[in-house]
């Protein structure tokens, strides 16, 4: 196999369910590097909650907020951002629905409503714009992402009136994403791979969840974890171990020879 970038997802993929990451997999991951072979991390997460991950894995693609975000060699390539007239429009929508909490965010700041959470006190630490929302007074600034714990049923009601937005229910969380419809994992991979002059064809991608189903069926070999979602493993090439059993370490060792010797 010509692979010459490898993407992976963090939580449930690259990370075990402890949040660490194997001593197998940082091994194997150095030889691929050492080989030419580019390495991304494609996660749902802000970039303010990758630090000690990004320590350890230092990849050479940095894909955040579920894709709304890409970044190589610290340029940023692509931003898929609401405006400040789309965000509060969506923000009102969905509390209207009976959304328990809300949080929005950017690289610039954090916006909640609801219970504060420990994340609002590390981000408030580093400097960034953190703010509890008044839902009958709030203007939001532009955001890359909307999250909400709201029914899943009352959420696809809020599509109805914003057709650029698109929504994803994660597996095992009560919590449902709001981003516009181009902010996806893989429209960011397709905007690092023409910057790194990379055929999508040959890249290999592993994930677990619904923001993972469509960069592994869309990069040449897509790779479902054992503990993900049907759906993913329905549209993969493969179905490797578990995050818990070193699944990327294994699968990189018994398909490509040159890095697993």
């Amino acid at each position: 196999m010509d692979i010459k970038m490898i993407v992976c997802d963090l939580d449930g993929t690259l990370l075990r369910s402890d949040k660490t990451v194997s001593e197998r997999t940082l091994d194997v991951l150095a030889k691929c590097r050492q080989r030419g072979i580019k390495f991304a991390v494609a996660t749902a997460r802000s970039k303010f909650n990758l630090e000690k991950v990004m320590d350890e894995v230092m990849p050479d693609v940095l894909i955040y907020h579920g894709g709304a975000v890409a970044m190589a060699n610290g340029v940023k390539l692509r931003e898929s951002i609401m405006d400040s007239d789309l965000a509060t429009k969506l923000m009102a929508s969905i509390l209207k629905r009976g959304a328990t909490r809300f949080s929005g965010e950017s690289d610039e700041g954090y916006f909640y409503y609801g219970e504060r959470i420990s994340y609002a006190d590390f981000l408030e630490g580093l400097g960034l714009e953190v703010a509890e929302i008044d839902p009958g007074n709030t203007s939001l600034p532009p955001l890359h992402k909307i999250g909400a714990i709201v029914d899943v049923d009352k959420a696809k009601e809020v599509l109805e009136a914003h057709p650029e937005v698109g929504m994803i229910a994660y597996t095992g969380e009560s919590w449902v994403r709001f981003a516009l419809k181009d902010a996806t994992k893989w429209r960011a991979i397709e905007a690092v791979a023409a910057h790194l002059g990379i055929d999508t064809a040959n890249i290999a991608a592993f994930g677990d969840d619904w923001n993972d189903v469509e960069m592994i069926e869309n990069c040449g070999i897509g790779v479902a974890m054992a503990n993900g979602i049907d759906q993913a493993k329905a549209v993969a090439n493969f179905v490797c171990a578990s995050n818990d059993d070193d699944g990327i370490a294994q699968w990189i060792e018994n398909h490509l020879r040159r890095v697993g010797s």
